[in-house]
């Protein structure tokens, strides 16, 4: 089985076809292509014939679909093959809080990374941010992100 993810919709057969048609297929399909080509044909034998499945989720939120990248990211963080009731993410349905957080958790690691060449410009303006709360001490990112959060929401 190919386990195929989507927080949005729990999942049928028809559903899968309605909304993906052979999208999956061909996923799977143009991988093995790949993987074939650079010699792991032998690797790719069952992964040929598997069935493209979707996962049932506890925490498919049909109202939420504006959180897919935070959805995405959680999943890249705790998926290690393990389904059928044995993943474990911590998440809950229609938890406006939990989605909160998760997006200061992902946004602060972003900003914060080594690799962001625009780091220093994005913490320069999140001082200055700081400064205009009349804020001080060292910049707390998720602490401002929270805020700013608060505000929009």
């Amino acid at each position: 089985m190919v386990p195929t993810i989507d927080n949005v919709v729990a999942w049928t057969e028809h559903i899968t076809i309605a909304l993906y048609g052979s999208v999956p297929s061909m996923l799977r399909n143009m991988f093995v292509d790949f993987m074939e080509k650079n010699g792991h044909s032998k690797r790719v034998q069952k992964l040929k014939k598997a069935s493209i499945d979707m996962l049932d989720l506890p925490w498919v939120d049909p109202e939420n679909d504006t959180d897919c990248g935070i959805y995405v990211m959680r999943h890249m963080e705790t998926f290690k093959g393990e389904y059928s009731g044995k993943w474990i993410t911590g998440m809950k349905r229609n938890s406006k809080q939990q989605m909160r957080y998760m997006r200061v958790k992902y946004c602060a690691a972003i900003v914060g990374a080594s690799s962001n060449l625009l780091k220093d410009n994005i913490l320069s303006e999140a001082e200055k941010y700081c400064r205009l709360t009349n804020e001080l001490g060292p910049i707390n990112m998720e602490k401002i992100l929270l805020r700013k959060l608060s505000l929009k929401t």
